[in-house]
């Protein structure tokens, strides 16, 4: 049964938002701090984290540290405070979804729902499909189980959860390796190229992960017509990171 951690102090809002969760089928588990999340996550990573930001319970961590104790969990941030900078700067960072309040609960299951979908890969989309299991951490294609490192299957799944959508460079280091990476371009390239040849029939004309030249990567699951080389080479270099 898929699982989620909500990470809030205010006791309200935690019990509102966790009978209507369990009520559509879901596990949760509540957190009213870092410590306490970070304890939960090291006993099992969730399937989808909550963080409201809001809470005084997380006032000593910054966005990017909520993000990091997550792990490969999907995450899904809501605060009252709902500026264009405030969505930005939870997008950058890694977060998947930014919900303002106040909450609609039946909007807030349909935007689990979603997220749990797209992480998992779940849409029958033929024999060769990519199926990602968070909670095993394994990446089946064709019914064949793909041994990948930690950081590629962050990668990979964090992709999956924004298939179609191209997601920058920054963002997919800061998701991976932390807000002091988000400018190693060659360090992405690499792991990418290293996905691309664990996960591609044809790594130098990719079925899966394309590349948006000086912007970042995006994840089709669809076959791609008249797609062009786009492989990095084993040093990470490619052309979308030269100048």
């Amino acid at each position: 049964m898929p699982s989620i951690m909500l990470v809030s102090d205010d006791d309200e809002l935690a019990r509102k938002m966790t009978a209507v969760l369990s009520e559509a089928g879901f596990v949760v588990r509540h957190a009213i701090d870092c410590p306490e999340a970070q304890r939960l996550v090291a006993r099992k990573c969730p399937h989808i984290a909550i963080l409201d930001i809001d809470s005084g319970g997380l006032a000593n961590c910054s966005l990017a540290e909520h993000l990091a104790y997550c792990g490969d969990a999907a995450t899904i941030v809501i605060s009252a405070h709902y500026s264009g900078d405030d969505v930005a700067q939870a997008l950058h960072l890694g977060s998947d979804m930014f919900i303002a309040k106040p909450l609609s609960m039946r909007e807030l299951v349909a935007r689990v729902r979603t997220l749990l979908w797209r992480s998992m890969g779940s849409e029958p989309l033929g024999p060769d499909a990519l199926i990602l299991d968070p909670e095993n951490r394994s990446v089946r294609k064709g019914g064949r189980e793909i041994a990948l490192s930690p950081k590629e299957f962050r990668l990979l799944s964090y992709l999956m959860r924004r298939e179609g959508q191209v997601v920058t460079h920054a963002e997919l280091l800061c998701k991976a390796w932390g807000p002091a990476y988000e400018n190693d371009r060659r360090l992405l390239a690499l792991y990418i190229y290293y996905l691309r040849q664990k996960i591609e029939d044809t790594p130098a004309f990719p079925r899966y992960i394309h590349t948006r030249p000086r912007i970042g990567y995006y994840l089709s699951r669809y076959p791609m017509e008249d797609r062009c080389p786009q492989e990095a080479g084993p040093t990470g270099e490619s052309a979308e990171t030269k100048p």
